[in-house]
């Protein structure tokens, strides 16, 4: 083998362990330069034996080794100045002591490989001990670091030939700086589609903008891989640059879901509408692409998507709409969530208030009391929903006064709202509305005062144990329950009884 031009690499091979019953033999590589040395791994076969001392190799032992490389996945990878590399371990046991010394022989070569551009074979012998039976008084004698022997494996000297050859083994990677100018001159030419596709996606890990251009070249390569693998390469990148082409293969049915995901690493302020315009124009919904959206949402897509939603009459495709505008947290989407508290749609109005109360009470209160007010009885309704969510002093007071509302659905709403209530409760409201012709409202304004403890709340809910409705009197006896900590049958006359002897104590 002619001697290598370039920076040498350092095979080691020493003990990790020794002693009179025991080996375990290390073997790493070392990049000893002050420059990063491209090498190839991939299929990696290794052998240590044991030998006496006129080379014959000695059986009978137990061996177990680990190697360190994959040879499913080969790769070229770079070893940065300074750092070892780990090949693999061998581990002897019940070894004879005429043992004397060992041989490895160690191939390092692409999966596969018919060229033998890249294939590498050593053997090394040494004598790495004296005899092993010393170790037992000498711990350090099974141990040879062979600086003498230097290998280099080298592959930062491309050619035409070894890059191509390399990435005609499905699954090679490249990761040597070196090879840029031949991955793209020659590379994402190949006659090959995986030859194209391994080129595409090794620029990828190279990051180097100089590759935009050529990768969007393959964007519209009949093969399908190279198409994916170019638009995950330039995600990869992730430039500015690579906006303007891959926002023209958005037509691309085949390859949208990996251009959207791109798009969505890079972002831009351009690339928000043409992705929505994208997703409103296809008749299903691609999850890349909704998510590549969610990861451009800034206050800038609230229009767009408020717009959209305001004019999209697809069931399946309004609900994406509004939850993305609603993952928004900026003032800026009150007003269109807002508006979505009258729709007819249980699961939007739910998204809106989810959307609404993640802003804060001063940028929200204004707004939702305002629609609270509404002539609109169905914006008053969601806007009582809302108001329940808010967890504010303020939502409450406000909710005590739509108790009254000419409108039972509103007044149902008040009273469930506020059974989730935090703060102070509109206790005067609460209590008027334990006499209100619904069921319901009574029930909830029951249920609600739980949270309550003065001596005219309590008398409002053993008043309530009279009620027609069994429902409201089992709520009013737990709320009771858990204001005193008395467990008393749901009875009037019982728990009014305890109250004449009890209402002296404090609760």
């Amino acid at each position: 083998m002619a001697e290598p031009k370039t920076p040498n690499l350092i095979l080691e091979i020493k003990s990790e362990k020794a002693d009179s019953k025991s080996i375990e033999v290390g073997v790493t590589i070392k990049n000893p330069s002050e420059q990063p040395i491209g090498i190839l791994e991939g299929s990696f076969s290794g052998r240590f034996q044991l030998t006496d001392t006129k080379g014959k190799e000695i059986s009978g032992f137990d061996t177990t080794s680990r190697m360190g490389m994959d040879p499913y996945q080969p790769q070229v990878k770079t070893l940065a100045p300074g750092q070892t590399l780990d090949l693999a371990s061998w581990h002897f046991s019940n070894y004879s002591s005429q043992a004397h010394g060992g041989n490895f022989s160690w191939q390092l070569h692409s999966y596969r490989r018919q060229s033998l551009h890249l294939r590498y074979v050593y053997e090394v012998a040494s004598s790495l001990c004296e005899e092993l039976s010393k170790t037992s008084q000498n711990q350090s004698i099974f141990c040879g670091k062979l600086e003498s022997q230097k290998l280099s494996i080298k592959i930062s000297d491309w050619t035409k030939e070894n890059l191509l050859g390399t990435l005609e083994q499905r699954g090679t990677i490249i990761e040597d700086p070196a090879a840029l100018e031949l991955l793209i001159s020659q590379g994402l030419k190949g006659k090959q589609a995986h030859v194209r596709e391994a080129a595409a996606y090794s620029l990828g890990i190279l990051r180097d903008e100089v590759a935009i251009k050529p990768i969007s070249a393959l964007l519209k390569d009949p093969d399908l891989t190279v198409r994916k693998s170019a638009a995950q390469a330039l995600g990869k990148i992730a430039s500015p640059k690579s906006i303007p082409f891959l926002l023209k293969t958005l037509e691309d049915d085949d390859i949208r879901e990996e251009v959207a995901e791109a798009l969505g690493v890079i972002g831009g302020k351009t690339v928000f509408k043409d992705l929505l315009a994208t997703f409103l124009k296809q008749p299903g919904h691609s999850p890349k692409l909704i998510e590549a959206l969610t990861k451009l949402l800034s206050p800038a897509a609230i229009q767009p998507l408020a717009q959209a939603f305001k004019k999209e009459r697809n069931p399946g495709v309004r609900p994406i709409l509004l939850r993305l505008l609603s993952d928004i947290q900026n003032p800026g989407t009150i007003p269109s969530l807002i508006e979505v508290l009258a729709d007819s749609e249980y699961n939007l109005r739910q998204t809106a208030i989810q959307g609404l109360i993640k802003n804060p009470w001063g940028s929200l209160g204004p707004a939702l009391l305002e629609a609270s007010r509404s002539q609109n009885p169905a914006l008053r309704q969601g806007a009582a929903e809302a108001l329940g969510k808010a967890k504010n002093a303020a939502a409450n007071k406000r909710l005590g006064e739509l108790l009254t509302d000419a409108d039972i659905h509103i007044r149902r709403k008040a009273a469930t709202a506020l059974t989730e209530a935090v703060g102070p409760l509109p206790e005067e409201a609460l209590i008027q509305a334990l006499k209100d012709s619904d069921s319901d409202v009574r029930k909830s304004s029951a249920y609600a005062l739980r949270k309550a403890g003065s001596a005219k709340v309590i008398e409002a809910l053993i008043q309530a144990l009279e009620d027609s409705h069994m429902i409201v009197r089992d709520f009013a006896a737990a709320s009771l329950t858990e204001i005193t900590g008395q467990k008393l049958p749901a009875f009037h006359d019982t728990w009014n009884q305890w109250w004449q002897k009890n209402r002296s104590l404090p609760f």
